[in-house]
């Protein structure tokens, strides 16, 4: 979806992550805004449109043939550390990572952050005021612990890194 605005424009697409050093060089003062949802959430969606249109691409044969959840949580983790690994490198004021957890726990504090960010000189009660969790956040929490293990040691190294928090073994 391209979102045109007085600073410029954007959109959202998860694929972007391949194309990011392409727009950089294109764009070098591009900003990158990468907002982050917990990876056990995302493999446990009913949504898993990246999964069938991005797994075949980022995945290996031996990936490829895992159940539905531990294919996603591979493919979340890999699709975000590469897009974390290009910011840190090539990005470094150029980039925000904000988790979509943090944005839907403390709104105020997250616009805030994009603001700044973005350089932008207004009040962010209007916009936190429109901020509403999906239903899906923490669905990861109500499963079994098989499940619950499984995602979190394929997805740890982007759990990790994003803060999110993992089960004691």
């Amino acid at each position: 979806m391209l979102k045109k605005t007085s600073l410029g424009w954007g959109w959202k697409l998860p694929s972007s992550v391949f194309f990011l050093p392409f727009l950089h060089q294109i764009w070098p003062n591009l900003r990158c805004i990468h907002i982050v949802r917990d990876g056990r959430d995302m493999a446990l969606s009913s949504n898993q449109k990246q999964l069938n249109y991005l797994g075949p691409i980022a995945l290996s044969s031996d990936e490829l043939i895992l159940p539905s959840e531990q294919r996603s949580i591979l493919l979340w983790e890999r699709l975000n550390l590469s897009l974390a690994d290009y910011a840190a490198k090539n990005l470094p004021n150029q980039y925000l990572c904000l988790n979509y957890e943090d944005l839907c726990n403390s709104p105020h504090t997250s616009i805030n952050r994009l603001f700044s960010f973005l350089d932008i000189k207004e009040d962010s009660t209007a916009y936190a005021a429109q901020i509403k969790p999906s239903s899906g956040v923490g669905r990861w929490k109500q499963q079994p612990e098989n499940i619950k293990n499984t995602l979190a040691s394929l997805g740890e190294k982007a759990l990790n890194y994003f803060g999110y928090t993992l089960p004691k073994q």
